[in-house]
């Protein structure tokens, strides 16, 4: 025989209904205060975001060139300073983004902007901030600018773009728009010199190796030269043995012909 169930699932109803009643009358006792409440942090939110500084964003494409430095044209390198593979421009792009974003190269660009002691960039100028001139001087002097500058930018990459995006934020646009063309245009000038630097080497290089060539020239003609007096093979001499031979050949073949008509 089944348990009958209805009169607990009609007292848990019930239960349940009193429940929601008692939290709306609940409510509607304190609408005031709710409301009151909701105006308050509304309210609060607005006078919050007006007074906190607008933070605005630049943007920048930087084109990734994976193509070695053409140090002599038509003859291809032996070295790749590229990547090539699925993994290899992975690991490329990657090595890349982590230049970009290192200290090194917000190094450059601190110093192409001269902001080392810029107080905008040190943060030193937010509204309410109040220091004496010799607390602004230990700021500036324990400050580390580059990698302030690092940890503020942001590059991202689509998985099969050569293009990368470089971003950074701050309260003044025109000054975040500097900070981005600066990145960039550091980031382009490295890599402009890296391959300057490939073309000087190889250069160097080339002319050892000619240098090399033209010694070992001179020593052959040198020694061709000291053959050719020690054995007075002069060029009267050589030009009287070619004649000798030239004599003795023509001499053998008639020799050849007449046995062949006396025969």
């Amino acid at each position: 025989m089944k348990p009958d169930l209805s009169h607990n699932e009609s007292g848990d109803f019930e239960t349940s209904k009193e429940l929601v009643d008692r939290v709306l009358a609940m409510l509607m006792k304190r609408r005031w205060w709710f409301i009151f409440s909701v105006i308050v942090v509304l309210g609060a939110t607005v006078v919050i975001t007006r007074h906190q500084p607008r933070i605005y964003a630049a943007h920048g494409s930087v084109y990734i060139d994976r193509t070695p430095p053409r140090i002599l044209s038509g003859v291809n390198e032996v070295v790749n300073l590229g990547a090539s593979g699925y993994f290899g421009a992975k690991a490329y792009y990657e090595a890349q983004k982590k230049i970009m974003k290192s200290r090194g190269l917000a190094q450059i660009v601190v110093n192409r902007l001269g902001i080392a002691n810029d107080k905008h960039f040190l943060g030193l100028d937010k509204p309410g901030l109040k220091l004496s001139a010799e607390q602004i001087s230990e700021v500036i002097a324990k400050a580390d600018p580059a990698s302030m500058l690092a940890s503020r930018i942001r590059v991202a990459m689509a998985e099969s773009s050569m293009i990368a995006e470089v971003t950074i934020e701050d309260t003044d646009p025109e000054f975040a728009r500097d900070l981005v063309n600066a990145t960039m245009e550091s980031y382009r000038d490295r890599n402009l010199e890296i391959k300057r630097r490939a073309t000087r080497d190889a250069f160097r290089d080339l002319r050892g190796v000619l240098t090399q060539m033209e010694r070992k020239k001179d020593n052959t003609e040198s020694s061709l030269l000291e053959f050719e007096t020690k054995h007075d093979l002069s060029e009267n001499r050589l030009k009287a043995v070619n004649e000798r031979i030239l004599r003795l050949h023509k001499r053998q073949l008639e020799v050849q012909q007449n046995r062949f008509h006396s025969a």
